[in-house]
């Protein structure tokens, strides 16, 4: 449960990440 609690952590961050990069 941690392990999928952390790849889901991974994308969502890389998600935002490449959400502001968008943006900018």
């Amino acid at each position: 449960l941690a392990k999928k609690a952390a790849i889901v952590a991974f994308f969502l961050s890389e998600h935002i990440g490449f959400a502001v990069f968008f943006r900018s």
